[in-house]
């Protein structure tokens, strides 16, 4: 099962740990039952970011509130990387390259 908790684009990591916190707290009580449900393998939030063609190295920060609030409901962080589309369009208005927009999923 995946379930989008964000619309923000690639490039807007912070939009998405907001909008994954707001998610977290409006659907707490039933995220507590999907994650005892018999023969569930996972249970995540996998951020969707913009790869970085010429840093030497990429990392993603998460607030402590978030690590807390996922792991007390069981639930991991995966960060995804995706390749932008490189064109004369805005940073905001790049899509990429073979996959979605943005993705946060439980799974």
């Amino acid at each position: 099962m995946n379930v989008d908790v964000s619309d923000a684009e690639l490039e807007d990591l912070p939009r998405q740990i907001r909008d994954a916190m707001r998610f977290l707290r409006r659907n707490q009580v039933d995220l507590k039952k999907i994650g005892v449900y018999p023969g569930l393998q996972a249970l995540f939030l996998d951020f969707g970011v913009a790869r970085q063609p010429d840093a030497l190295m990429q990392g993603a920060y998460f607030p402590a509130n978030l690590v807390r609030a996922c792991g007390e409901l069981g639930i991991g962080l995966k960060v995804s990387e995706y390749a932008v589309k490189e064109d004369d369009q805005p940073r905001s208005r790049r899509r990429v390259a073979g996959g979605p927009k943005s993705r946060r999923r439980t799974t």
